[in-house]
């Protein structure tokens, strides 16, 4: 009998420990694997636990291992035992987002923040979803929600002056750069944006004050060599523009916009087959850019060859129908190709845009020019040509691909495209939303 009591200890003891060792694994974060092979033997039944927590735990493992699909699979199973699990909706959304879905992203972050109004960090997701939209406005209110919530965040000053810059906003954008500095002195990127707001403000001193610091906060940052660079660009200042430019690709070669601005300054200094290289770079590395393609279609036509320059500005026109440089350009191309009524056409489409910017005016105006010409059938078709360098087509300098004046001042999608990504869980110091591993639903965040 005695034999058979301690024979009953030893099994309970054994399956006590693997019940703590699968549940262990299944919370903890440090090893993805090992989180998932935890949680399966408690979801398979082999091992005592909680299904809901363990399809929450296994959820957060796979979208940490990039398998975002077998997360939204973990998260509905997870919200099937618990419903009323926020952050369970918070994941799944940004599962959602990863996948591209920011229709259902933007649901699950709604409900997760309909079970707790203030829950932070479902506002900071759906916000960014908004701004993928270019919702700005929904972006904004989202953005002060948060501050509701916590008004010293210096990423959600942040996150919202970009908002404020996307929708045009630029007093309010400085606002909140500012604010973010404030609470984050060393916070690189909010510098960059005020200097790209300086510089579209014409307060040239300023942003390479702002761009200076950026560098200085964070010498790798390449972005920041191509703000300071298109400064000097601007000014005149060819030797300081390259050498930025160059430091930026040697930074991070695969910069399409380090290589475009480059190439454009070379086409400007008349050195096309550089340039030609260059912004054959830029293409290759963003093959939907429309200013990269822009940009190689002037060189090629300034190097003669009409026929590739209507293709890459063709191209262009189809990403971006109001590329105003890129009108002019193919209009000049079909000229010299001997298409008469096809270059009317697009000088009468550029004659009739609304022009957004000087150098859009001046594309505007020189079309206007050629169109009154080329009305009178005597006129010869040899399109325009510069006196400077190169025989590039004359076109102002603003209208420059890489000209802030003309592209806005944003040399990328969001300034400076530091969007940060999604979080299942973490990062914001909410209680119970932390980086921890536990289902926090019981845990109301703060």
């Amino acid at each position: 009998m005695r034999a058979f009591y301690i024979a009953a200890a030893l099994a309970a003891a054994v399956s006590s420990g693997a019940f703590a060792s699968a549940r262990s694994d299944c919370d903890q974060a440090q090893d993805r694997d090992r989180a998932i092979a935890g949680c399966t033997l408690i979801i398979d039944g082999k091992e005592r636990g909680n299904a809901a927590t363990a399809h929450y735990n296994r959820g957060v493992a796979y979208y940490y291992k990039g398998d975002y699909a077998a997360a939204v699979a973990d998260y509905d199973k997870s919200l099937e035992l618990k419903p009323d699990n926020r952050f369970a909706y918070n994941n799944r959304g940004a599962a959602y987002r990863r996948q591209g879905d920011c229709a259902r992203a933007i649901a699950d972050f709604t409900k997760a923040i309909e079970l707790f109004p203030r829950y932070a960090k479902a506002f900071e997701n759906r916000a960014g979803c908004y701004a993928a939209q270019g919702d700005w406005d929904l972006a904004i209110s989202d953005y002060n929600g948060i501050l509701e919530v916590s008004p010293t965040g210096a990423k959600t000053h942040y996150d919202r002056g970009n908002a404020y810059y996307h929708k045009g906003d630029m007093d309010k954008a400085l606002a909140d750069y500012a604010t973010a500095i404030e609470q984050k002195p060393d916070y690189a990127f909010a510098y960059y944006n005020r200097g790209l707001i300086y510089q579209q403000k014409g307060d040239y001193k300023r942003a390479i004050a702002e761009y200076n610091k950026a560098i200085k906060l964070k010498p790798d940052y390449a972005r920041a060599y191509i703000g300071r660079g298109s400064v000097y660009s601007e000014q005149g200042d060819s030797k300081r523009a390259l050498a930025d430019y160059g430091k930026a690709i040697k930074l991070k070669p695969d910069d399409a916009t380090a290589h475009g601005a480059r190439a454009f300054l070379l086409f400007r200094q008349g050195k096309l087959k550089e340039a030609r290289a260059g912004a054959g770079k830029a293409v290759e590395l963003a093959p939907g850019n429309a200013d990269h393609l822009d940009t190689r279609g002037h060189i090629m036509l300034a190097l003669g060859d009409s026929k590739s320059a209507v293709e890459d500005f063709t191209e262009a026109l189809r990403l971006k129908p109001d590329l105003a440089s890129a009108l002019l350009g193919r209009a000049l191309a079909y000229e010299r190709q001997g298409h008469r009524e096809e270059a009317m056409a697009d000088y009468r489409q550029l004659a009739e845009m609304t022009p957004g910017t000087r150098g859009d005016k001046a594309a505007q105006d020189q079309a206007r020019t050629r169109l009154q010409m080329l009305s009178d059938p005597k006129t010869p078709l040899a399109g325009p040509r510069v006196s400077g360098p190169g025989g590039r087509p004359s076109r102002p300098p603003e209208a420059g691909p890489y000209s802030p004046d003309s592209r806005g001042g944003a040399y990328s999608s969001a300034p400076p495209g530091e969007q940060s990504p999604p979080a299942p869980y973490g990062g914001s110091g909410e209680q119970g939303d932390g980086p921890r591993r536990a289902p926090p639903g019981e845990a109301d965040a703060q």
